[in-house]
């Protein structure tokens, strides 16, 4: 590791974590990503991290020039999964729903949502609120005719966030934050965009229970729910609600501007075991993970067609016969070349590996038992 690196978000020194074994990782637009991620922790903040490095600033031009969202299923959001009953909502949808549940909207108001993406998030938040007046901002205009032709959106801006020249009731960062160097001094800039008594809503991966994110070659921090709120509130916010229950494997936190010092203590804080513990566990259970998938012999298939089954595909190579996934949008489409088909299209006789944390992956294969396909359980965590 070259000494000159350095914490990005508190400038702290950095340990290195084992991860060398992983071989490759994936875009969060779901390519495989041909090298092994550099990752550390920061001695200081302790969160974990990648080593933002030229190699590193070189990968990420590559990935955002060509990149594009949802692209199993048409451009249409992924679906999140209740992982007892397997009933499906879109993420966003998710996210409105809980916002609006603890009534502290206005029926009237401004949105910015920063890095909007192909702006699902917009629609979702237009149909909860429908007296709101929404703003996107992002990176480049490639999606700007689908974005301003959405219900209450007044433009798409894109360009530095100064120039937009005025202030929101609400800020929103889905999935945004994680992507960003320097993430403290990204979240204070933010604060002149707020009106007095304005909110900013955050949801990123939840590092303690979202192992494959720190497989994420354009993800730069991998926060747990303290070193999150650590972040905000050094960059001048006070956490209101800090939740990991909204949509699974993501904490989603609602902040206000800091007016004075506090010791307010965030309602519904998930567990806030160490985060550097749970990436060590993580990087060793993936390590097994892809021991396991090289190891089965023949023509298999992968549970999913995100994240974690990219992944899995970039490892196993031609043997992949499908991607198998319980979206109704992404059925019957192609990832990787390979052909997207429900739980049901299997065959029989074709063993289906199950990237997923291992309790997520019981779930769903005693879920799915009855159909008599030939599921492989995950190895178990150490």
């Amino acid at each position: 590791m070259a000494a000159t690196v350095k914490c990005h978000l508190c400038d702290g020194p950095l340990s290195p974590l084992p991860t060398a074994v992983l071989r490759s990782q994936v875009t969060s637009d779901c390519r495989a990503w041909p090298s092994a991620p550099n990752l550390a922790f920061c001695q200081s903040c302790d969160t974990v991290q990648k080593l933002i490095t030229p190699a590193w600033h070189t990968d990420i031009q590559q990935i955002y020039a060509d990149y594009a969202m949802y692209g199993q299923s048409g451009g249409a959001e992924q679906i999140s999964f209740d992982l007892g009953a397997g009933a499906g909502m879109a993420r966003s949808a998710r996210i409105a729903a809980w916002l609006a549940g603890w009534g502290l909207l206005p029926k009237q108001g401004e949105l910015l949502d920063i890095g909007c993406g192909n702006g699902a998030f917009l629609k979702a938040f237009g149909a909860s609120q429908p007296g709101w007046t929404m703003t996107g901002c992002e990176l480049d205009e490639r999606n700007k005719l689908a974005i301003e032709a959405i219900p209450g959106v007044a433009k798409l801006h894109v360009g530095p966030m100064a120039a937009l020249g005025r202030q929101f009731d609400l800020v929103v960062l889905v999935h945004a934050l994680e992507h960003v160097v320097d993430p403290v001094s990204f979240l204070a800039s933010v604060i002149p965009l707020m009106r007095p008594g304005a909110h900013l809503l955050i949801q990123v991966p939840d590092l303690m229970n979202s192992p494959f994110d720190l497989l994420i070659a354009d993800h730069c921090s991998h926060f747990s729910a303290v070193t999150l709120s650590n972040a905000v509130t050094r960059a001048g916010f006070v956490v209101e609600r800090l939740v990991d229950k909204c949509v699974a494997k993501e904490l989603t936190l609602l902040c206000r501007q800091m007016v004075a010092p506090t010791t307010e203590i965030p309602e519904e804080a998930p567990n806030s075991d160490s985060g550097v513990m749970a990436a060590q566990a993580h990087l060793a259970w993936l390590a097994d993970l892809a021991s396991q998938a090289q190891a089965t012999e023949g023509q298999v298939a992968i549970f999913g067609s995100s994240i974690s089954a990219t992944w899995l595909a970039s490892l196993v190579g031609q043997r992949l016969q499908c991607f198998v996934d319980e979206d109704p949008g992404r059925s019957g489409r192609s990832h990787m070349g390979r052909p997207i088909v429900g739980p049901d299209q299997v065959p029989a006789n074709i063993p289906m590996l199950v990237p997923l944390r291992p309790d997520i992956a019981r779930s769903v294969i005693g879920r799915l038992s009855g159909l008599g396909r030939c599921f492989i359980e995950p190895p178990a965590r150490q």
